[in-house]
């Protein structure tokens, strides 16, 4: 068989000529079929994938997806907690400017006229419901996830289940990995 280099037009002309050109080449026996296949398993070979390497391929995917969502929803999370500390960090600041005119903490952050700061429920507008306790001469402040079995929060709700705290001294702690 000839084996010619297939000349490559310039112009759409000389683009649609050649194609013309290529394809009077692959008919044979009245069927297309390109000058070097001589057997069908050939002319498959040439014209796409097999079963076996696309169930391969679709099975790659999903060992990678598995991998990487568990990982990408994790993170999503970490970035929601930030909330929680922003607003961890307004009512330890509030604590302090009333501790430095009064001499003592308050015994409820709600005392501080912080609004919008839901406490024992969760609320729409937030991922996180605040909880305070005094503890002698200072608090801890408990943010605590709004999660799927308690209801509640701002959509989408967590699968996880995380507390994030900060006391009078500044000290942040909480569940490991959301801090």
């Amino acid at each position: 068989m000839e084996n010619k280099k297939l000349k490559k037009g310039f112009t759409p002309l000389e683009k649609a000529v050649d194609f013309v050109q290529r394809l009077s080449s692959y008919k044979a026996d009245g069927a297309l079929r390109h000058q070097s296949a001589q057997t069908v398993r050939e002319l498959r070979s040439l014209t796409g994938f097999t079963l076996l390497e696309l169930s391969i391929v679709v099975v790659i995917i999903g060992i990678l997806a598995s991998i990487g969502i568990p990982t990408y929803l994790k993170t999503v999370e970490k970035g929601r907690s930030a909330e929680a500390r922003q607003i961890l960090g307004l009512i330890r600041m509030s604590e302090n400017v009333y501790y430095f005119e009064w001499d003592g903490y308050v015994n409820d952050y709600r005392a501080l006229s912080i609004f919008d700061v839901p406490s024992s429920s969760c609320d729409p507008k937030h991922y996180f419901w605040y909880e305070f306790i005094p503890a002698g001469d200072g608090y801890t402040v408990t943010a605590h996830r709004c999660w799927r079995n308690n209801g509640g929060g701002k959509q989408p709700d967590s699968v996880y289940e995380y507390d994030i705290s900060i006391d009078q001294d500044g000290a942040i702690t909480g569940t490991p990995g959301f801090l």
